[in-house]
């Protein structure tokens, strides 16, 4: 039996997606960058809510932690 591949954002991957958004200079690029670094990941309500923190404009954010309810290992205290 083959284990599931572990989808956790870890520390390290966190902290390199952090520093790559905040590199962009442009909310689009941030958005893009940050769909990029977290696609497929699974992440922590903590991790998206440092993801959101990121976008200069409150509508980024939303439309950022929106999308990343798929994505969340805590849905139970998604709010």
């Amino acid at each position: 039996v083959v284990a599931a591949p572990d989808c956790s954002l870890n520390e390290r991957e966190y902290n390199l997606a952090v520093e790559a958004i905040r590199g962009k200079a442009f909310s689009q690029e941030k958005m893009d960058m940050a769909r990029m670094a977290t696609k497929g990941k699974c992440m922590t309500n903590t991790q998206i809510a440092g993801i959101a923190q990121l976008f200069n404009y409150e509508e980024q954010a939303l439309e950022f932690v929106k999308e990343s309810y798929e994505l969340s290992s805590e849905k139970s205290t998604y709010y």
